[in-house]
C-alpha cells in the first residue's frame, strides 16, 4: 500500500500527493513533505510513518489537533478511505486503487464467524451491495464495477427545476449560470461530466439509511456509499483545479 493523500477541502483542494516516501511530514512550513497552505495547520502538524504493512499517523502536539473520520486522534493506523481533518483542510488517505481494493475486500462474504460457524452470505452485511449477475452497473470514479444503476433517485420531480434569465433554479435557490455559446462538442462534454457526477451522487445517497427511532434522528451511510461520495467530491475538486491551473497533474 502506497502513501497517497488526496486533498478534498482547503486551499489545496484537488491536489494529489502520490506515493510518498516514509516518513511523511505534514504542516504549513517549507520543508514538509506535504505542505498545506492553511493558517490553521501547525508549522509541523503531523507525521506519517510506515511500519511493515501499516501506515501510522501521529499528531505532533499541533495547536488545533487532528481528526480522523470525525474523531480527535493523537495516533492512528490509517486505512484507505480514511478522512483526515487538519485545520481547514480535509485529506483522503489512499490512492484510488487502494480504496477500490478495500471496497472489494469488504464485499467478500465472510465464510465463518471466527469460531468455525459458517455464515449465511445472504444475511451478511458484507454482501449487501454485491452486484447480481446480469444487472446494469455504473462505474465508480476510481474505476471498476459497482452497484446497479437503477434506483429510486430516478423519481426526482423535474417540475421543481426552472430556468429564467440565464440561470437555473432549484426551488428558490439560484445556482450558477451555465456557460453561454458552447460548441456542440463542449456542450456534450459538459453534459457527460454532469451526468457522471449526478449518477454517482445518486448512488451514494441511495445507500444512506434513515434513522428515526428511540428519539434519534438522522442517517447513516455504508462505507461504499461514503467512498463514492468522497470520490465525487474529489472529482469536483480536480475539475476546479484543472480549470484554474491546467498544468497540475
Amino acid at each position: 500500500m502506497e502513501i497517497t493523500f488526496q486533498v478534498l477541502e482547503g486551499f489545496d483542494k484537488g491536489r494529489i500527493f502520490r506515493d510518498l516516501d516514509s516518513p511523511v511530514s505534514i504542516g504549513r512550513e517549507d520543508g514538509n513533505t506535504l505542505r498545506l497552505n492553511d493558517e490553521r495547520v501547525s508549522r509541523y502538524h503531523a507525521k506519517v510513518n510506515r511500519d511493515r504493512d501499516n501506515v501510522i499517523l501521529v499528531d505532533l502536539d499541533s495547536t488545533n489537533g487532528t481528526r480522523i473520520n470525525g474523531q480527535v486522534c493523537s495516533m492512528r493506523c490509517l486505512l484507505p478511505g480514511d478522512r483526515i481533518q487538519i485545520g481547514k483542510t480535509t485529506l483522503l488517505f489512499g490512492s484510488p486503487a487502494d480504496i477500490q481494493k478495500r471496497l472489494e475486500d469488504l464485499c467478500q462474504p465472510p465464510t465463518s464467524d471466527g469460531a468455525g460457524q459458517a455464515l449465511n452470505p445472504v444475511n451478511s452485511k458484507e454482501t449487501e451491495y454485491s452486484p447480481k449477475a446480469g444487472e446494469a452497473r455504473f462505474p465508480a470514479p476510481w474505476g471498476g464495477e459497482t452497484v446497479p444503476a437503477e434506483g429510486p433517485w430516478r423519481d426526482f420531480s423535474p417540475d421543481k427545476i426552472s430556468s429564467a434569465g440565464g440561470r437555473v433554479f432549484s426551488a428558490s435557490n439560484a445556482l450558477p449560470a451555465l456557460p453561454e455559446k458552447l460548441s456542440p462538442l463542449q456542450a456534450a462534454r459538459l453534459a457527460e461530466m454532469l451526468d457522471f457526477l449526478h449518477w454517482n451522487l445518486s448512488l451514494s445517497t441511495g445507500g444512506a439509511v434513515a434513522m428515526d427511532g428511540d428519539g434519534a434522528k438522522g442517517s447513516r451511510m455504508d462505507f461504499q456509499s461514503m467512498q463514492r461520495l468522497l470520490a465525487v467530491q474529489m472529482a469536483l475538486a480536480r475539475y476546479t483545479l484543472a480549470l484554474a491551473d491546467p498544468a497540475v497533474q
